[in-house]
Order: structure tokens, then sequence, then C-alpha cells
């Protein structure tokens, strides 16, 4: 049974760390999503700013201002689709951290296991080792008293 928990806890503890990396690979996902929707809004509030200052000074004429105001809207789109891709991620992450803490509560479950019937081992073999000593100073004893 020994060697089939200990078989266990490693397989355990592989299953741990493949868990463990897929948890960094979604959080790094997110962190890119994040980025990249940070940018298309940073790149949206420039070109809303660049509209907004040429409308003023009547820099731009109607067909102009049509491509300003599509381009712009085709940003925010596209910030809305990233922020929905950000959405998922991040539930993704929280998958991957309850399957990584899932594992470890299991690994360690095993690993407790493994160390509970390896203290009663040992127990059990100092018992054995305090019973021969006991004999043999029982018999040194009765030797002695013979003599």
């Amino acid at each position: 049974m020994s060697k089939g928990l200990e078989l266990l806890s490693q397989q355990l503890v592989d299953a741990e760390q493949r868990c463990a990396m897929a948890l960094a690979k979604a959080r790094q996902d997110l962190k890119l999503f994040m980025e990249q929707q940070e940018a298309l809004n940073h790149y949206r509030e420039v070109y809303l700013q660049q509209w907004t200052e040429r409308g003023l000074q009547g820099e731009l004429n109607a067909q102009q201002n049509g491509h300003y105001h599509s381009f712009i809207n085709k940003l925010q789109s596209a910030a809305q689709q990233q922020y929905e891709g950000v959405l998922q991620v991040r539930q993704a992450v929280e998958l991957r951290k309850q399957e990584w803490l899932a594992m470890q509560q299991r690994r360690k479950a095993v690993e407790l296991l493994l160390e509970k019937k390896a203290e009663r081992a040992r127990q059990k073999a100092d018992r054995q080792e305090q019973k021969m000593l006991d004999e043999f100073a029982m018999r040194d004893y009765l030797n002695r008293s013979v003599l």
C-alpha cells in the first residue's frame, strides 16, 4: 500500500505542477489581454483628442469628420470586445486557480497519510527495539544471577 501511496503522491505532485503552470499561463494571458485593452483605449483617446482639436480648428471637412467618427467607433468596438475577452480570461484564471488549489489539497492529504504511515512504522520499530533491549537486559540479569 505504501508503494501505491508513494506513486499516487508523485503523480499528484506532477499534476499540481501542471496546474501551477496552467495558472501561470492564464495569468500571463490575462496580463496580455489587459495590456491590449489599455492600448486600444489609449489609441481611441488619442484619436478622439485629435478629432476634437482638428474639429475645433476647422481643419476637418465632412468626409474627414466621418472617417474619424467611424474609426473611433471601430476602436470603441474593439476595446469592448477586448474587455469581454479580459472577463473570459479572468474566469479562466479563477478556474485554473481553483484546479491548482484542489490538486494541492489532494497532494497534501496523500502526503499526510504517508507521514502518518511513516510515523506509525517508526513507532513500531522503536517499540521493537525497546522490547529487544528489555529482553537483552533481562537475559543479562538472569545470566549474572545464575553465576
